[in-house]
């Protein structure tokens, strides 16, 4: 597939140009290729979604988003349906070039990356001064009075049998564990014969493969967005959102195998550059396949494990991007305790317990 996004400016205001895919046709050709061009670019599912919606409501009222010709094929100018929208450039930036420290402020302004725009933290996103609570590990990193780089640990299907046992969920996700890029596992998944992003779309076919019907499945199809889960689990009332680490803590006594995970919450990580960066572009979901003593190990697809110094530190790109272990995603079992889930961006649970 061929997919070029490029922006000539910092506001959605100029154009941004995504070239469309001529070796296919359709208006979902052009919705696929926008949607992995904005997610190379580096905006969330969600916004990806509104922007989606916009484009959408061009189609309707007879305008035609198609507007630009490039050399070798057709683009879309999407900066109008991003303004309308009301969505902001990617939320990814780099804090500081100083070690993590308890301070409430960086120690130097925000840069600017090549190619990501870097933003402030607002005060949304801003960690408050939590300290550790006497369940949280006292040897890791912080950073503003909140826990930065906890990795989940990679569990194999057998130390899974050992440590938590057996349930159908896991019978059902041990099937699964072998689907991969590698081996067009994530085509199988998501059913379509080009690549695109596809954690979600191994929700819907877990469910699917446990229960033999996808329930939060539209119109027949994949629910293939983290937003588009997130959206239905808060319509049926099942939604529960997570905000502090305490509330993380508590929640942890409430999940159960088969329950979908959403982490959609900015988070800070360190690198090795020295650098503290805040990743707001997170858009990732999995499904609870074992519960345990203050421990959840989740089934997670279009995953890797991600690359640490010797000091816990992220080994990362010249744009501050965390570098995989593995240019191939496939289905990993992850086990967290709750200050793992916050480092990643966790922001609530679909309670999945009626569906079961």
């Amino acid at each position: 597939m061929t997919i070029q996004a490029t922006t000539a400016a910092t506001t959605a205001t100029r154009p941004i140009i995504i070239k469309i895919d001529a070796t296919r046709n359709t208006q979902n050709n052009t919705f696929t290729s926008v949607w992995q061009g904005l997610q190379n670019m580096g905006y969330s599912e969600a916004d990806i979604a509104k922007i989606h919606r916009e484009m959408e409501n061009e189609m309707i009222n007879g305008q035609k988003f198609v507007a630009t010709q490039v050399a070798d094929g057709t683009a879309v100018d999407v900066s109008a349906a991003i303004a309308r929208a009301g969505v902001s450039l990617p939320n990814f930036g780099k804090l500081t070039t100083s070690a993590p420290q308890t301070s409430n402020q960086p120690t130097q302004a925000p840069d600017t990356q090549p190619t990501v725009q870097a933003s402030q933290p607002t005060d949304e996103a801003q960690p408050s001064q939590e300290q550790p609570t006497e369940n949280q590990p006292q040897n890791i990193q912080m950073y503003q009075g909140k826990p930065i780089n906890v990795e989940p640990q990679t569990l194999s299907p057998e130390t899974i049998m050992q440590n938590y046992g057996d349930n159908k969920v896991f019978q059902t996700a041990r099937g699964m564990a072998h689907l991969s890029e590698a081996n067009g596992g994530d085509r199988k998944i998501t059913g379509q014969k080009y690549y695109q992003p596809w954690c979600a779309d191994m929700v819907n076919y877990f469910y699917q493969q446990l229960l033999g019907t996808n329930p939060m499945a539209i119109n027949g199809r994949n629910n293939s967005m983290v937003a588009g889960i997130k959206r239905w689990g808060i319509n049926n009332g099942i939604y529960n959102k997570a905000g502090s680490l305490d509330k993380i803590q508590t929640q942890m006594g409430n999940l159960k195998p088969g329950d979908v995970i959403i982490f959609d919450t900015p988070y800070l990580y360190k690198a090795a550059d020295g650098g503290v960066y805040r990743n707001g572009n997170i858009s990732h979901t999995a499904v609870v396949v074992a519960v345990n003593n203050g421990k959840v190990v989740l089934m997670e697809g279009n995953t890797n494990e991600r690359k640490m110094d010797a000091n816990g530190n992220f080994i990362t790109n010249k744009k501050g991007e965390i570098i995989p272990q593995s240019t191939v995603d496939g289905i990993l079992f992850k086990e967290y305790d709750a200050t793992a889930l916050f480092c990643r961006g966790y922001s609530g649970f679909l309670n999945m317990q009626g569906y079961q």
